[in-house]
Formats: C-alpha cells, structure tokens, sequence
C-alpha cells in the first residue's frame, strides 16, 4: 500500500501542469500556454491550440507576458523590507548588505546578491512608508533620518567604513540602523539628455513585488537570465508574475530624465503657452528643464526630442481646428512614449481638445462644464498629486470631465466632478488638467508640478 501510493504521488507530480501564462502581444491579440526559452531574439511558447507545435514569436511583436491568474496569488512586500530604486525604473525589495557612496549591495530573495553602482540608483529607502528627504544640489546625497532630521551633502567613508555627510557647516556620521532614506546624486539637468539608442530589454515583475529591469534577455530551463546593469541576473520564472518587454529602439528607462518637453503647435504662444511653462518652470526648477516645441512635423528630429524627455506638456490647444486634426499622426508616437514610462500631461482640455484625446488614445472624457470658485479636493487614488497641497479653490473657467475610459481615475474634482484624471498606460501616466493657467493659485501651480513629475 505505501509503495503504491508512493508511486501515485510520483505520477502526479510528473504530471503537474505547467504554470499557464498570458502573452500579449504588440497588436492587441492574446494567447495562452507554457513558456518554453527565450533564444535568438524570439520568445517560444507551446499554446493550448497547437501544443506540439512551439510558436516562436519575435520579441518586436510581443508587449509582455503574465503568469494566469496572478492578481489573486501574488504576494505582496512586507513593509520591513528595504526599497531601492534604479534610474532604469526597477525596483527592488530586499536587504542592504552595506551601502558605500560608490553603491550597494543588496540582498533580492530568490535572486542573490546584486551590487549597484551609484550611478545606477535613484534612492534607497527602508521601509513603505512615505519619508520626507530633503531637495539636494547637484552633486549631492540626501539623507532622511529615522528622527526626522533631513541633511544634505557630499557623502564619504571614513576609516571604519562608516558614512559620514559632509554638508554646509557640518559633519555627520550616519549610522545605517538610523536611516530612513538615502538618495543618491542626479545628473545636472540637460546631462541626461540623450538619442535614443535601440535596446532589446525587458522588465521583470517578481511575484514578491519586486521589479527589475535588464537586457538581452534568455530563457532556458526555467531560468531567465537578463544583463542588469554590469551583472547578470538569474531569476527562475516560479518566482516570476510577469515580463514586460521594452520597446525597441526605445531607451530602457525614462526615469532618470528630468526634461519636459512643451508642445505648443495648437496653444496661444503669447498667453497660455507661455504661463503655463513659466509656472512649471517655478515648481521643478533648477532640477528640471524645460524644452519648447511648436512643430508640425511627427518626423525622426521630433521622435528623437520626445524619448530624451520625461514628460510631454501640452498646454491648453486653443487654437486646435474643429474637427481636430493629427491625432492619428500623433497616437503611435505617444503610445510608445508611454510604454516606456513617459507621461503626457494635458492642460485644459474641452469642447475639441477632448475628441483629440480620445482619437489619439490618451483617454476618453465628457465635458461636464466649468466650475468658478468651488472647492478642489483629492480623491484617496488622487494622494501622489495631492501630497502637501491643501484644498484650494478652482479658478475661472476651471474644466469638469466625466470619465468614459475604463482604466482612468478621478485624482481630483469638484462638486463631484473630475478635474484632473489620470491614466495608467504601460510605465506612464496620461494626467488631464482642467486648469488653463491663464490665471493660477498656489494649489493649482502644484498640482502642474506634481503632474509632470509623476511616477
């Protein structure tokens, strides 16, 4: 008896299915089945249709690949865990081994150990919890104590290997188990600035939430490989949610950029164009720049313009045509700029600046008429734009939406209608603005700025 159930047991472990997973690919259609490699630029994957028969799909042709069912098995981050993020967008949960001005190390369960050059890093944080960090100059660290204490400076080791923040007439040792946040230096704006190089890369959803991205991906033997910076990373796909794959010819990540590019072709030059970039000029200067541009022309000079910035600003169109015009010339464009992780921020959208978004597959919204003077509030989802801004009062001729798109959210309204909407779309974020900033308040200045930085 024992010996047979033996043998059952092992019957059915060799005939456990393999885990299902969904591919979406670059033109909507949707297949499922079992990961096989990924070899020679093309991910194999033997589907339910034709299980004898692999198909060998060009990664140019695939968006990302998820396992099935996932939302409802994924496990979530426990908040004790250390946070560091990368200038390519990933994130990683784990443990800080050491942490030196050069870099980390930094433990990543089921991946190992990974050293990150300082280069690489935005911040490392420990713990879920918002933290205030204190703005730096360029060049320099900034440090969030747990005591709340925010310093700023030129960060070394000393002899003993510990950290010690040389600041503006100070000289502080920081000791690791009293560190909330440490963000490492940024580029001077415009040195980042960079044509777009073709990439072959990937982003990895780890199902403890982690996420991490890479390049010249492979798959064999359950084991996905990627370059992560100068390491090679080996992550087994039991511990994989899902895999995102890049945009080719695309750079692998927007989120060291601090560029903002203004578009005016349709906005009055003289007026909402100008105050518009003036007031997000006084929210993100020095650390970001602002790049103006009115062209009429989606060619090769104006692509390579939009992937060197973080975030496309178009100002109120008021002098957009009825029926609007170049949406379809803009929309492939945009859609790629979102996927890898720009946004789009939109000013003062109504009457036919709403059919545009729609036609150029931002987001879909009505126009519910405007508010003059009521109360603007955030919503819960609304937090990240609403941070440190208290309710204010909505300007002249401020826009109200009704939201058609499914996937969009309401961060902030009026009266019970939305004033500004986001939507996720791949990395970025598409965010309408119902303010035209012809005239402005201090609550409606912040939000612009919050807008362009979001992530």
């Amino acid at each position: 008896m024992r010996a047979a159930t033996l043998l059952l047991l092992v019957a059915l472990v060799e005939a456990a299915p393999e885990p299902e997973w969904i591919v979406t690919l670059a033109n909507g259609d949707v297949l499922r089945g079992s990961l096989k490699a990924i070899e020679g630029g093309r991910l194999v994957v033997s589907w339910a249709v034709a299980p004898d028969e692999p198909l060998r799909l060009d990664l140019k042709a695939v968006s990302d690949v998820v396992r099935a069912g996932e939302g409802e098995g994924a496990t979530q981050p426990p908040e004790n865990v250390d946070i560091l993020r990368l200038l390519d967008d990933s994130v990683l949960y784990g443990r800080a081994a050491s942490v030196a001005p050069t870099g980390v190390e930094f433990d990543v369960p089921q991946v190992g150990r990974l050293s990150i050059p300082a280069s690489d890093i935005v911040d490392l944080r420990r713990g879920q919890a918002e933290i205030q960090v204190p703005e730096a100059g360029d060049g320099e660290f900034a440090v969030a104590m747990r005591s709340g204490v925010g310093l700023t400076g030129k960060l070394v080791a000393d002899d003993r290997g510990r950290l010690v923040l040389e600041g503006k007439g100070l000289t502080a040792t920081i000791e690791y188990e009293s560190l909330a946040a440490l963000v490492f230096p940024r580029p001077a704006p415009g040195e980042e600035v960079q044509e777009a190089q073709p990439v072959a890369g990937v982003e990895v959803k780890l199902r403890n939430g982690s996420v991490i991205g890479g390049r010249d991906p492979s798959l064999e033997g359950g084991i996905l490989r990627l370059r992560a910076g100068g390491i090679e990373a080996r992550l087994p796909t039991a511990d994989i949610a899902a895999i995102s794959f890049r945009e080719y010819g695309l750079p692998a990540g927007r989120a060291g950029l601090r560029v903002i590019l203004a578009w005016g072709r349709w906005s009055d030059a003289l007026e909402e164009f100008q105050r518009t970039i003036e007031i997000v000029k006084g929210q993100t200067a020095p650390r970001w720049k602002v790049v103006e541009n009115a062209t009429e022309r989606y060619d090769e000079a104006f692509r390579r313009q939009l992937f060197a910035a973080r975030t496309l600003l178009i100002p109120e169109m008021e002098k957009l045509p009825t029926p609007p015009t170049d949406a379809a010339a803009m929309k492939p464009l945009l859609e790629a700029f979102l996927r890898s992780g720009g946004n789009v921020v939109v000013c003062g959208a109504q009457g036919p600046h709403l059919q545009w978004l729609a036609e150029a597959g931002l987001v879909e919204l009505d126009g519910a008429g405007p508010v003059d003077g009521a109360e603007v509030s955030f919503t819960t989802k609304g937090a990240a734009i609403g941070k440190d801004i208290k309710s204010f009062a909505a300007m002249n001729a401020t826009n109200t939406y009704v939201v058609r798109s499914a996937d969009a959210i309401v961060l902030a309204e009026s009266g019970g209608k939305a004033v500004v909407v986001g939507r996720r779309v791949g990395r970025g974020w598409v965010i309408v603005v119902g303010f035209d900033y012809y005239s402005t308040n201090e609550g409606a200045s912040k939000v612009l700025g919050k807008a362009v930085q979001l992530r």
